[in-house]
């Protein structure tokens, strides 16, 4: 199995804050969400939504293995 690694560029936080953004304003008065985000791109949005005040959870069971920085 080929093995890589990606890693992360300065544009992926300006995707994620867009996500966020986007999502927020989508969900109105909703008590709970479900986000879908790469996964190298859950864990950053997990801590922004955390540091926003929110209750967040991230889940890597698809991808167990991290293959990016």
């Amino acid at each position: 199995m080929e093995s890589w690694i990606e890693s992360r560029i300065s544009e992926d936080e300006i995707r994620e804050d867009f996500f966020i953004d986007q999502t927020l304003r989508g969900a109105g008065e909703a008590q709970s969400i479900l986000m879908l985000v790469g996964d190298m791109h859950g864990d950053a949005v997990g801590d922004k939504l955390r540091r926003m005040g929110h209750c967040a959870s991230t889940n890597h069971d698809l991808f167990p293995l991290r293959r990016w920085e």
